[in-house]
């Protein structure tokens, strides 16, 4: 079971969140509502999923289930400059905000998003 003072301490001092990561998952909130929200993983998460990303050096990687981009992100902070992700998505509704955000991030012409059934 999580234990509330382990997150909080984890989240002020473990995980730094960029402006952009801030800024997106304040959207997600926003637009999609806590509900849909509850798809993206936490920031914590997001942290380690960075840090995998720059141990291995990697320089490709799949994502099946981009929703609104947030862990997309964080595997591209983490990745090698040159790195290239390959996205794979069923929601276009949902991967427009990730598009905006991979935008804004400089992030586009690393990113290879496909929309379709899996």
């Amino acid at each position: 079971k999580d234990d509330p003072k382990i997150t909080q301490y984890l989240r002020n001092h473990g995980v730094r969140v960029s402006d952009l990561q801030q800024r997106l998952i304040n959207e997600t909130l926003d637009v999609l509502g806590n509900d849909v929200a509850t798809n993206a993983i936490t920031p914590e998460e997001g942290g380690l999923l960075t840090m995998f990303a720059r141990l291995l050096k990697a320089k490709k990687g799949i994502e099946v289930g981009t929703f609104t981009g947030y862990s997309s992100i964080c595997f591209l902070l983490g990745m090698e400059d040159e790195g290239k992700l390959l996205c794979l998505d069923r929601s276009t509704e949902f991967t427009n905000v990730a598009k905006k955000y991979w935008e804004l991030g400089g992030f586009t012409d690393r990113v290879d998003l496909r929309i379709g059934k899996g």
